[in-house]
């Protein structure tokens, strides 16, 4: 429980005779640039005394200060052996677990685990994983005694090749020296990452290719009468003074060095001001902090860790956060000194750490923590929460009916005033977030500052003006019984327009009661409506939110447009249900913008362009968290804040891109409300939800958004800050054999694909070595070559089949959907190689085998073209006889051809044109001119001498008719031969055919035309 001191002393005013419990809260309207000063004074001093007294033992205004994402990593997720001894992040970013039963791999997706059967480990036992300069890896394991232990296996691992070999074999790259070393125990310091420790407790840097360099002593220490192999010292000097002497030399935390019987002690950091931070197992405060002359203190945790078994406690400083994190066989937590932040893993997550003891804690890279228990990994990543506040409840403990629901929020200068059921409301500081004032009997909602030291709320059904200084209220008659009151807004003219749960009212100083507004009658549906905000956009009057759609209303003329589901064109809106709108700012030298960003209960956020009738709607298909909203604000960098029925959604509307924040990023719930909802003008952020309310500046959660997902800084781009995608395995699947061919671990530094034939298909896995959300990334790829747009990876898998030979490059990225955060674009450049057929040398061969193929078949046609000459010469004989009989049978039916010419000319072929009017004539030579031009055409109709002429097809033919007695079809055919027998008498053209190309008459056809036409085939000129 948090007692607050000023709502004590307001509890105990009653007992003075004359209380002033008055208060100056100055208080900011939305119209306003100047500051009012309100003054605030109780008619009833004991009332208010024992209702703060009340609600100060029931309350809590203090928020959160840490927030933990943490990752259990088990055998659910592939782990096969639960107890993790050690951890080590290497300078990759991938993740090596030390076990009983050998060495874990782990990329945040997949393990790869290394053993002394099958890879060649000295020992299976891992306790301790360093890593040298050169990227390998020392895997040590200790055997343990109860007052001391030493190093009983030593394996090395190439991170770069993934080979494993042992202390016999170690390549001249390490250096000479270890095969027959005799090593105690193995620590990192500040200038060498490896140092072993000789019996003489002499210890030898190692430096790769120079391998273990002259033995050096750690001054200010007396071994004399230390006893090998012993790890703690039997000297006569103090903890504090071993302490001190290992860390100036450069090893830091070293715990198991100083392990007197008498004082079980361990130096962790040396803090700016020169003291030390040290562990004391054996003492009470466990933690102290020492003085350049070793005079100590307690730490003064919030919670003393409890006793604890001799060597399960242990005590870490993270230089890069300052934190001290402890863990025992009873605690763990991690507290930060200079804020006081303070975060008990055991009693906030006991599922995960109530029952696990604690083997080692590793600082991985860009703030991750990776803690190894006997029931499995945890990755922990803790920061300040970036959210403040007010009346917060502890979502664990609290039940349902002590969560504070919120729903009106208003900044007053530097107070904020929340109302919040049931029937509530307090009043905060802002500048130190603690509450000032709080009064019960009332839930002020919705609430607008109406004059100084006045304001208008509403109260259910009916609207109180409230004189906030003294406590004064005076209650104004409902608009219609049970109709409650939604939205407020005060117009230019002290006007007071009223949304309700029945649709508009109005109410102005005078006034007994509201009345309903008049100017609305034209819009039937919005009587009967919820008005959920008005928004005044300037030039354009105001904008009403309503259960049925958007109206636009001007304060003179009255509602005067709907736009909603059923409109038509520029007023059709596609979702009904309309919580809050918001319009975006003009660009600096732009005309006004149209565009309004919605937010709506059930229909997503939609953006709407006004002026074009356009919209476009984002739903949890897009990445929404619900598909409720509950209102849209934009901050100075762009980005839209919606608090929503499940989380806080900021939306990047240049990338279209959603990022979502939970509880787990600090959120007191995960629930708002609606009209819940404030930005001050500095640009902070009130959302008010089922557990009070969240405060926040956007650029908090920027700033920390690197961090969302922290992991993906590991092994970044140097020059665009960007994560790299790694890849992690390489297979081939030989169709051949039916077998996958595994790849060598060399690839997976430099990688390049080679696809042989009889490779049915490849696959690739791959990671962006996110610890803490991997199942947030995303992959996509393409080829260099191909102008297509990405396509997704199902998982972290690729398969590529089917692929043409020759040389390409596949192109691959990641991207985190919650961070938002892409990664660089990976190339790997891919050789397809071609099948034995598509060779040069095979295609000669081939080449050779089709010419002596084509030179055997031209003999063979030879003599088969020989004998079909033979037939054809006795063919033509045949047909020369039909010839001449088919000549004597036209020279009988001559007389009838003369007929037939006689009718044509009859019909008006020969014309003279002395009979027709000049304007016919001039008609008749234009479309001879036509025909000439289009005669070479087959494809040229009669139909299409209409067009040419500009008649219609009914007009042409009346008209070339009356004048040559002809139908266009027969004047068009007429023409052709006419010109057909002009070049077959001149002999201008080498062939039949090509006369009949010229007049635009098809070969097959024109023979028989021609002998209808003239009496003769065209062959006999």
């Amino acid at each position: 429980m948090i007692f607050n001191k000023t709502l004590c002393d307001l509890a105990n005013g009653f007992l003075k005779k004359k209380t002033d419990l008055c208060q100056a809260i100055p208080f900011q309207g939305k119209k306003r640039n100047h500051m009012n000063t309100i003054q605030i004074t109780f008619p009833n001093q004991f009332v208010l005394g024992l209702l703060c007294c009340f609600f100060s033992l029931t309350a809590y205004s203090q928020s959160q200060d840490i927030v933990a994402n943490i990752r259990e990593i088990s055998e659910k997720d592939g782990l096969r052996y639960r107890e993790i001894f050690c951890s080590y992040q290497d300078h990759e970013g991938f993740l090596w677990l030390g076990t009983q039963y050998g060495l874990a791999k782990y990329d945040g997706n997949d393990f790869t685990y290394f053993t002394k059967e099958k890879d060649g480990l000295e020992s299976n036992a891992i306790h301790q994983i360093i890593e040298d300069e050169a990227g390998v890896l020392w895997l040590v394991s200790y055997d343990f005694e109860i007052t001391h232990f030493w190093v009983d296996g030593l394996s090395f691992l190439d991170t770069r090749t993934g080979r494993v070999f042992g202390r016999e074999e170690v390549p001249p790259p390490l250096g000479p020296g270890l095969k027959n070393f005799d090593i105690v125990t193995i620590m990192p310091s500040d200038r060498h990452r490896v140092n072993c420790f000789d019996r003489d407790f002499s210890f030898h840097p190692y430096v790769p290719g120079k391998g273990l360099l002259a033995a050096r002593r750690v001054p200010g220490v007396d071994i004399s009468n230390s006893s090998a192999p012993y790890t703690s010292f039997g000297s006569e000097q103090d903890g504090f003074t071993l302490g001190r002497a290992f860390y100036e030399a450069g090893f830091h935390g070293a715990s198991d060095w100083i392990d007197k019987p008498d004082q079980q002690f361990s130096l962790f950091h040396r803090q700016e001001d020169g003291s030390y931070l040290g562990i004391h197992r054996r003492s009470p405060e466990v933690i102290y902090r020492y003085s350049a002359s070793g005079q100590r203190s307690p730490l003064g945790l919030p919670a003393p860790p409890r006793s604890s078994q001799k060597y399960y406690s242990f005590a870490k400083y993270r230089q890069s956060d300052r934190s001290i994190w402890y863990a025992s066989n009873k605690d763990f937590f991690v507290y930060f000194p200079k804020t006081g932040g303070y975060l008990d893993f055991r009693k906030e997550y006991p599922d995960y750490f109530r029952t696990k003891t604690i083997k080692d804690i590793h600082f991985g890279k860009d703030g991750l923590v990776f803690v190894s228990t006997t029931y499995g990994l945890y990755i922990i990543q803790v920061r300040p929460n970036p959210f403040a506040h007010f009346l917060y409840n502890d979502l664990r403990s609290a039940s349902q009916e002590q969560l504070s629901s919120c729903r009106t929020i208003l900044q007053m200068g530097e107070k904020l005033l929340v109302g919040y059921y049931p029937n509530n409301y307090s009043v905060f500081d802002l500048g130190n977030g603690k509450e000032v004032r709080r009064d019960g009997g009332v839930m002020p909602f919705p609430l607008i500052p109406y004059k100084e030291g006045v304001l208008l709320y509403g109260h259910s059904d009916h609207l109180v003006k409230w004189w906030f200084g003294d406590g004064k209220q005076e209650f104004i008659n409902q608009l219609k019984p049970g109709a409650r009151l939604w939205s407020l807004h005060l117009c230019k003219d002290s006007t007071l327009l009223i949304g309700s749960e029945a649709g508009l009212g109005r109410w102005k100083e005078g006034m007994e009661m509201m009345g309903d507004y008049e100017k609305s009658k034209g819009f039937p549906a919005l009587r009967t409506s919820t008005v959920y905000q008005f928004l005044d956009t300037g030039g354009e009057g105001l904008l009403l939110a309503t259960s049925s759609g958007i109206y636009q209303m001007d304060e003179a003329a009255g509602v005067t447009a709907r736009y909603w589901s059923g409109g038509q064109g520029k007023h059709y809106f596609p979702f009904d249900d309309v919580l809050h709108v918001f319009r975006e700012k003009n660009s600096p030298g732009k005309k006004e913008t149209s565009v309004y960003w919605v937010s709506t209960q059930g229909g997503g956020l939609i953006k709407w362009d006004k002026a074009a009738g356009r919209c476009r709607q984002f739903t949890t298909d897009d990445g929404l968290p619900s598909d409720i909203i509950y209102a849209v604000y934009a901050d100075k960098n762009g980005l839209l804040w919606m608090p929503t029925y499940n989380g806080l959604a900021a939306f990047d509307r240049q990338k279209e891109q959603f990022r979502v924040y939970t509880t787990n990023d600090g959120l007191s719930h995960n629930e708002f409300n609606r009209n819940s909802h404030y930005q001050a003008d500095d640009g902070r952020l009130y959302f008010g939800g089922l557990n009070g309310v969240n405060a926040f500046y956007p650029s908090d959660l920027l700033k920390g958004q690197s961090n969302d997902s922290i992991s993906l800084h590991v092994g970044q781009n140097e020059n665009t800050g960007r994560p790299l995608v790694h890849i992690t395995s390489f297979r081939q699947f030989d169709g051949r054999t039916e077998k996958f061919v595994e790849q060598p671990d060399t690839f997976l530094q430099k990688p390049s694909i080679t696809i042989r034939p009889g490779i049915t298909y490849s696959t690739l896995t791959m990671s962006m070595l996110d610890f803490i959300d991997p199942q947030h990334v995303r992959f996509e790829y393409k080829f260099d070559d191909c102008n297509c747009p990405w396509r997704p990876i199902s998982g972290h898998t690729l398969e590529l089949n089917d692929l043409s030979p020759g040389s390409r490059t596949l192109l691959i990225k990641g991207q985190n959907t919650k961070s938002l955060r892409e990664s660089e674009v990976r190339e790997i450049p891919i050789f397809i190689l071609k099948p034995f057929y598509l060779k040069g040398w095979f295609i000669c061969a081939g080449l050779f085998f089709l010419a002596g193929s084509f030179f055997l078949f031209h003999k063979y046609k030879s003599r088969r073209l020989a004998r079909r000459k033979e037939a054809l010469e006795k063919e033509v004989e045949r047909r020369t006889a039909i010839i001449l009989e088919q000549k004597r049978a036209l020279a009988a039916d001559e007389k009838k051809i003369k007929e037939q010419a006689a009718e044509i000319k009859k019909l008006g072929m020969v014309i003279h044109m002395s009979k027709f009017a000049p304007e016919d004539v001039e008609w008749l030579n234009q479309l001879e001119s036509i025909i000439r031009d289009k005669m070479p055409d087959s494809s040229f109709k009669a139909q299409d001498l209409a067009a040419a002429m500009h008649h219609s097809r009914s007009q042409f033919y009346r008209k070339l008719k009356s004048l040559t007695g002809l139908t266009p079809g027969a004047w068009l055919q007429e023409t052709r031969l006419q010109k057909a027998k002009e070049l077959l008498e001149k002999n201008e053209l080498d062939s039949v055919k090509a006369v009949a190309y010229e007049v635009g008459i098809k070969p097959g056809y024109f023979a028989e035309a021609y002998r209808k036409r003239f009496g003769k085939l065209p062959s006999e000129y």
